[in-house]
């Protein structure tokens, strides 16, 4: 793919963001939101408290979702990346090393050596630091 206009990014990823919110709020993964919220910034303070570990249940929705979750992450990142601005290169490199960090975050938690509030304070560190690397 070539560059495409930065005036038509924002809209692009405001549906991409939107479509995956939709995804997320589908009924099928309700059991899931009660302990990981579509967003890191709706963790409540008994999720971060959860010593649970992931059920099987738990691990077959998940997997679906993530890879539901991915290839929405994905399509902004590339976005980001086309725009061929520093700015857009500068999101683009900190959503990849976020992407990298949450695969491994996610992997621990369905191999089950951490807990959800474990795996949900991580990925609170994790969106941190992936703002501060995109400014």
């Amino acid at each position: 793919m070539g560059q495409i206009s930065a005036g038509s990014v924002p809209d692009a990823i405001a549906k991409l963001n939107q479509r995956q919110k939709e995804e997320c709020l589908k009924a099928e993964y309700e059991p899931l939101r009660v302990k990981a919220p579509c967003s890191a910034k709706d963790v409540t303070f008994a999720q971060l408290a959860d010593t649970t570990k992931m059920t099987d249940a738990q691990k077959a929705l998940f997997l679906k979702a993530a890879s539901a979750m991915d290839s929405y992450s994905k399509s902004i990142t590339d976005l980001y990346r086309q725009t061929g601005t520093p700015a857009g290169m500068k999101i683009a490199d900190a959503r990849e090393w976020a992407y990298s960090q949450s695969t491994n975050n996610r992997l621990e938690l369905v191999d089950r050596k951490i807990t959800w509030g474990t795996y949900l304070r991580n990925r609170q560190n994790i969106e941190q630091e992936m703002l501060k690397r995109a400014q």
